[in-house]
């Protein structure tokens, strides 16, 4: 078949069939890439050598061309290894086969198999996705850090100010408080003034509480507490005698040989009642709260988080969760969704917490999800002896 011979000297692979897939003409380049030659195919039937084209979905397109159809591609994404040509390296190279119909003067209608090798472009782009997904996840984890930093900031300048504050307040509301108890002791009030005198008394507290509240926004600098070996049993039972558990189910659960932690416990104790605040906002003052303590070993392979032990604390409410939205914002102290202030505070509780973890040399995180709750969970470093 002289004819097609030209076609020997294109560098795609190229053959012919006729309807009963006799094999008209077989050149160079599809001879290299199958490692058969064109002796040895000419003349036979394409079947015996590639049978995969006898599966319907290929058998009825082929009909459908012979009697007049347009050409057929069939994608390398599809059809990758329609027929099989070996790379050097025993793999299949990935093509792209173009199907058409041509008339001969002896042999009638023939279907000309036109081969192209995608391997290179497809294997090329592949690279060229693992490197862009590579960069995505540099950009995800250089933004966390973006973040983190963004917030240890804020956090440093609300404490610098918080600080002076603070320490200024305290000293008024101790003048405030030991002059009402110098008046209480002194003067014979009646009934109703001795409760004025009480409310006056009670508020200097609560707001010398509110200011020491303020002080947990210093910097995240370890030094700046004393740290002792911590029971968190001790913790939990603290945490349950807190007026605020009247109409809550909490449930806790220590596994076994619990380490104790190294930390301070006034500071922890108020990191977790500030998380179980949250949460009994969350589940309005009636619900569930599950507490859980156990140790864990944070594997070398983890990037965020330094590799060893640590007493994980995950605390899980069933309150209405928080929306995705607001999950990268919920540390930060300038965020709130909270809209009565004097009723529930200033949204500062779950900054407030971090802060402290921050400063144990521990790790916070959120998991949360609308209407099916939230869960809190604290790693902190066990006391070494």
């Amino acid at each position: 078949m002289n004819k097609f011979n030209q076609f020997d000297l294109l560098h795609i692979g190229i053959f012919i069939i006729d309807k009963d897939y006799k094999v008209i003409f077989w050149n160079k380049t599809i001879s290299e890439w199958t490692k058969i030659e064109k002796n040895i195919i000419t003349n036979k039937n394409l079947l015996d050598f590639f049978p995969n084209l006898s599966q319907k979905k290929y058998s009825r397109r082929l009909s459908w061309i012979l009697d007049g159809g347009p050409p057929i591609i069939f994608s390398p994404q599809l059809h990758p290894y329609l027929i099989s040509c070996p790379l050097s390296d025993s793999k299949n190279r990935i093509v792209k086969t173009t199907v058409s119909c041509i008339s001969a003067d002896k042999e009638g209608k023939l279907l000309i198999f036109t081969i192209e090798d995608m391997s290179q472009p497809i294997e090329q782009i592949r690279e060229i996705s693992i490197m862009r997904q590579s960069a995505l996840k540099e950009l995800a984890e250089r933004k966390i850090i973006e973040d983190e930093l963004l917030q240890s900031r804020k956090l440093e300048s609300i404490g610098t100010i918080a600080q002076g504050f603070a320490h200024d307040f305290n000293n008024l509301l101790a003048v405030i408080a030991g002059n009402i108890s110098l008046l209480s002791i002194k003067q014979n009030f009646n009934t109703h003034s001795q409760k004025i005198m009480k409310r006056i008394e009670d508020a200097s507290y609560k707001a010398a509480d509110l200011a020491n509240k303020l002080i947990s926004f210093t910097p995240d600098d370890e030094s700046l507490i004393l740290k002792e070996p911590i029971n968190i049993t001790s913790l939990f039972s603290k945490i349950t005698k807190h007026s605020k558990m009247k109409n809550i189910n909490l449930n806790i659960e220590i596994t076994d040989g619990l380490y104790l932690v190294n930390g301070n416990e006034v500071q922890l104790l108020e990191m977790l009642n500030n998380i179980i605040d949250n949460a009994i906002e969350s589940i309005e003052n009636k619900g569930i709260i599950n507490i859980h303590a156990e140790n864990i070993i944070i594997d070398p392979e983890n990037k965020k988080i330094p590799h060893g032990n640590y007493v994980r604390i995950s605390i899980k409410d069933t309150g209405c969760g928080i929306p995705e939205e607001n999950i990268d914002k919920i540390f930060d102290p300038y965020f709130s969704t909270k809209t009565e202030v004097t009723k529930k505070g200033l949204g500062f509780g779950l900054s407030i917490a971090r802060s402290i973890v921050r400063r144990h040399k521990g790790h916070i995180s959120i998991k949360s999800k609308e209407q099916e709750g939230t869960t809190v969970n604290i790693l902190l470093q066990p006391y070494i002896e």
